[in-house]
């Protein structure tokens, strides 16, 4: 049996429209964590009338900030087999309003698939028409998982499930994408070991007390305060501990121009290449804040409720195994990579002890001079790319079988 010569010999054309169908779709309907109610319909309809499968849902329930949050996760497995491979992506989407001219922009208003998981979605689902047709292959049992809420870290609360990972199963591989604005469609970059940081979400709560701007001096504007933190703190994490980085991406503080305020909150990521580091930099942190307190201003460092990222950590044998692709696929090209200071919560699932390949897929656009990051506005992922995603992620499957 020629596994490799049936992965050669697929029906691209049709392949690909079934893919991009379902990202055009995707794209234009949207929608934000914990709310992905039409995004799971659609999946699981796909995957039940379209393909004849019988998914699975897993509950994900949290607290983010003291409030309830919940969706669910989608499976669906094949074959059999001592061993497992798991093929996951998410499908959630961002609060971006779309700055875009192509036909099948976002339809919802301040949201934006401008992370790519429609894309990642659509790519599993392309490899879901694919086993359908050659499950027959298999000699091993390869699950699908669609996670909801990755950009809340929606894999952490989804873990906690006993009956998700007893149906995983202890001997699995497990394999992942994110999109990458920086390369071309049909290029991949990958490297062993580190590639993306850890993160946690951080939000800093600041007391003052308020009053008229006419008479500053008598106040102790929360809002002032703020910006000392804002302008401060993330050098003071460059120095004390040099590994870590932290940026904010929000603040909100005040009402009218002429009334100072009594309150300010900012929100924004701490990332690290290692929890020790991470530690480190929370404690310095916690101190600069405490020196900003006195007997007016009082400043919080909340908790969310989500727990820190761990740093996706890939598995050196499952990386060097997909360099041989562009031997029988030229049109792919695999190059090395650095290690990134974004974040993805298919860490969960090394940090479970499952070896993980966790890639970076080209999308940049050719009709594009000028790259657009991920969580832009103009963000503009090349459909073209559905193909490389779906065609990299089966042969290492293939190369793993080789193996099992």
């Amino acid at each position: 049996m020629d596994r490799l010569a049936l992965l050669q010999n697929a029906p691209q054309t049709e392949w690909y429209q079934w893919m991009s169908r379902h990202f055009y779709y995707m794209h234009q309907h949207p929608e934000l964590s914990f709310q992905e109610s039409n995004t799971i319909h659609y999946i699981s309809s796909v995957l039940e009338k379209n393909l004849g499968l019988k998914p699975k849902f897993y509950d994900v329930n949290g607290e983010i900030f003291g409030k309830p949050v919940s969706s669910q996760a989608i499976t669906v497995a094949f074959g059999q087999g001592e061993k497992t491979v798991i093929f996951t992506a998410d499908f959630d989407a961002l609060p971006i309003e779309e700055v875009s001219s192509h036909w099948y922009r976002s339809k919802t208003n301040d949201t934006m698939h401008a992370c790519g998981h429609d894309m990642h979605t659509s790519i599993l689902l392309g490899i879901a028409w694919w086993l359908k047709q050659n499950e027959h292959i298999l000699n091993c049992r390869v699950v699908l998982l669609f996670r909801p809420a990755e950009e809340l870290n929606g894999t952490a609360f989804l873990i906690k499930s006993e009956k998700l990972l007893d149906y995983l199963g202890k001997d699995a591989a497990c394999f992942g994408l994110h999109v990458y604005p920086d390369l071309p469609a049909g290029k991949i970059s990958t490297c062993p070991g580190l590639i993306n940081y850890s993160a946690e979400f951080i939000k800093i709560e600041v007391k003052g007390r308020g009053g008229h701007t006419a008479r500053p001096e008598h106040q102790k504007s929360a809002l002032t305060i703020m910006g000392q933190i804002l302008y401060s703190l993330p050098e003071v994490i460059s120095h004390e501990a040099p590994e870590a980085v932290l940026a904010f991406g929000q603040m909100h503080s005040g009402s009218k121009a002429n009334i100072i305020p009594e309150t300010a909150c900012c929100e924004g990521t701490l990332r690290t290449p290692d929890f020790k580091y991470h530690e480190k930099a929370r404690t310095a942190i916690n101190h600069y804040l405490r020196s900003l307190e006195n007997d007016y201003i009082k400043v919080e460092l909340k908790n969310s409720g989500i727990p820190a990222l761990p740093p996706v950590v890939n598995d050196p044998t499952l990386v060097e195994d997909s360099y041989t692709i562009s031997e029988h696929f030229p049109w792919i090209q695999v190059q090395h990579t650095e290690s990134s200071r974004g974040a993805d919560d298919i860490s969960w699932f090394s940090e479970l002890g499952y070896p993980l390949h966790f890639f970076r897929l080209g999308t940049k656009p050719k009709h594009q001079q000028q790259v657009f990051d991920l969580h832009s506005p103009h963000f503009e992922a090349d459909p073209r790319a559905l193909l490389t995603g779906v065609y990299f992620q089966l042969y290492q499957l293939i190369k793993f079988m080789e193996k099992a």
